[in-house]
């Protein structure tokens, strides 16, 4: 009978290390089903489908082209199911499960028996169990990375990992930097072989690593005319530091065993040094350097609003670095590892406490939405139970009301509430993730203390009148009492507009009169903003809907008295 290997171990330390693995996996995969849910933001790339699908080009709204979302791999695949007629949100969602499902099963199969490490890092984190489901692109972006730094060598898979890199750039641009890992390997595997010898295999790296990014870099500059997406000017307001830092210690406090991973990989990463020889030796730690970098850019601008979703791909980097470290334990050592790790996941999975919905500028971002999905086919047909939902499709039937102009409405926001709005009215929010010139109207927050990052409003008053923006969230008083609607505050004299509000032309009427007998410093700036809107709409408001006796109602009451005589 042969004795156990160092790196095997026995049947038994074998089979419970992949029955470990199988069932964390499992219990990850049936946990992440039973949280399902879509994110406000997969909506936003939904409407860009939307529009694409209507014919109205790769964007948000009609009015300009602009790049609204930092997936364009998702975006692309979404594009393609959806001209096939799948369903936007089933789609996403079937496509979060598929990536998580391929991750956790290359583990199971990687782990060899020798886990459930680089499984218990993983499921442990609740960010990963959450956005298995979100309808956005983290677990594709996941998949793709740990593919990326999964071979022990990049000189003998250099396509492979050159092509999951790019293709996971275009996932989320930031894990660019998470390329600095296999790009050192490499060259440090091509010194110890020789530059001569290597240059194929550099090549081959070099042109799989770059020909996608390229590509999108070309066609983004001919499609939208810009460099970089417009969500990267809209987010990126200079350095925040002390939220950046703040967003990775966040990771550590409600995900405890998965950030010690990073520990874990520092460990073996000193182990190799000392017990490797050539390239070997610096694989983990040019990975480290990587994560380290990462980590570094990541606070620098401050993290993400949402708990864990910009570090999850760090995460990726540690599970392909950790994958199988438990089979160089001696068999005692690591059947007690594995039976430790065992317990602790199952401990994370089912019994520690969910992150809380708020932790200062971070939020538990499910928390925001589980309520939209009360049913598992809630996600699947696209059409969540919320308020921003209602909402848009509450102003899509004022457009189908009132006809022309095609309306353009502030809302902050944009994702379900700009799907439900339909393809004609457009939509601008006060971050300026869909509008170019707000993206980069950081002027306007001169002054002001850094906010949620990501949702740092720059809208103001001077840009939506010169917009043409017909409804505003947010306005001076009294202007703000008198135009009031169930659609936001008018901003608008165009007669096709105010006058199916009814009472609406009145009131602005009465706020004029009232402004001019009080001939206060704050009315007659009032009453300067109300002489730039009719110079705008060429239009006097003394004037307006005077004449205009068949103006439909297009106030929600009216719009139901309409349908119910319809029917």
């Amino acid at each position: 009978m042969k004795s156990p290997s160092k790196t095997g171990g026995s049947g038994w330390a074998l089979s419970f290390g992949a029955l470990s693995s199988l069932l964390l996996a499992l219990c990850a995969l049936g946990l992440s089903y039973s949280r399902i849910w879509v994110a406000d933001d997969a909506y936003i790339t939904f409407r860009h489908i939307v529009q694409f699908l209507a014919g109205n080009g790769l964007t948000y709204n009609t009015i300009e082209r602009v790049e609204g979302f930092t997936h364009p791999l998702w975006a692309i695949l979404l594009c393609v199911f959806g001209w096939l007629g799948a369903p936007l949100s089933g789609t996403a969602v079937t496509l979060d499960l598929v990536c998580a499902a391929l991750l956790l099963g290359a583990i199971v199969v990687d782990e060899r028996g020798r886990g459930p490490m680089a499984m218990a890092i993983l499921v442990s984190c609740s960010g990963f169990i959450d956005f298995a489901t979100s309808g956005l692109e983290t677990p594709m972006t996941m998949l793709l990375i740990y593919v990326a730094y999964k071979p022990a060598s990049v000189l003998l898979n250099p396509g492979r990992v050159g092509l999951a890199l790019g293709l996971a750039y275009l996932c989320h641009p930031d894990v660019a930097v998470l390329a600095l890992g296999p790009i050192l390997i490499i060259l440090l595997e091509a010194r110890e072989r020789g530059f001569r010898e290597s240059r194929a295999g550099l090549l081959r790296f070099a042109a799989s690593l770059a020909v996608a990014p390229l590509l999108w870099h070309i066609f983004r500059l001919w499609y939208y005319a810009d460099i970089w997406p417009n969500t990267y000017y809209a987010k990126n307001g200079g350095s925040y530091w002390s939220q950046g830092l703040a967003y990775i210690l966040d990771f550590a406090l409600q995900a405890p065993l998965s950030a010690l991973g990073f520990l874990l990989v520092l460990g073996l990463a000193a182990q190799d040094l000392s017990r490797q020889a050539g390239a070997k030796r610096w694989r983990r730690s040019a990975s480290v350097l990587a994560i380290a970098v990462h980590l570094t850019a990541i606070a620098r601008v401050g993290g993400d609003f949402m708990g864990f979703r910009l570090l999850l791909p760090d995460l990726a980097v540690l599970l392909a670095l950790s994958v199988g470290a438990l089979g160089e334990l001696k068999t005692r050592a690591r059947r007690v590892s594995q039976a430790g790790l065992l317990a602790a996941s199952l401990w994370a999975l089912f019994v520690q406490p969910a992150p809380p919905h708020e932790r200062g500028l971070i939020v538990n971002e499910r928390m925001n939405f589980a309520s939209a999905f009360t049913r598992a086919s809630d996600a699947f047909t696209g059409r969540p139970r919320h308020l921003w939902w209602n909402e848009g499709r509450l102003f899509r039937a004022f457009q189908e009301c009132v006809g022309g102009p095609s309306l353009i409405v502030e809302y902050p926001n944009i994702g379900y509430y700009g799907v439900a709005l339909g393809t004609r009215s457009s939509l601008i929010d006060g971050n300026g993730l869909v509008d170019r010139f707000v993206a980069r109207n950081w002027a306007a927050r001169e002054g002001l203390p850094r906010g949620r990052p990501g949702h740092e409003g720059k809208m103001t008053v001077d840009y939506a009148l010169k917009r043409r923006i017909h409804f505003v969230r947010d306005m001076f008083e009294p202007y703000r009492s008198a135009m009031s609607t169930d659609y936001g505050i008018l901003l608008s004299l165009d007669p096709r507009i105010l006058c199916a509000l009814p009472g609406k032309a009145d009131a602005l009427r009465l706020l004029k009169r009232e402004l001019l007998e009080s001939r206060s410093a704050k009315a007659l700036d009032t009453l300067q903003f109300l002489e730039d809107l009719e110079k705008r709409d060429g239009v006097r408001i003394e004037d307006v809907c005077k004449a205009e006796t068949t103006a439909r109602d297009c106030s929600p009451g009216g719009i139901n008295r309409a349908n119910k005589s319809g029917q």
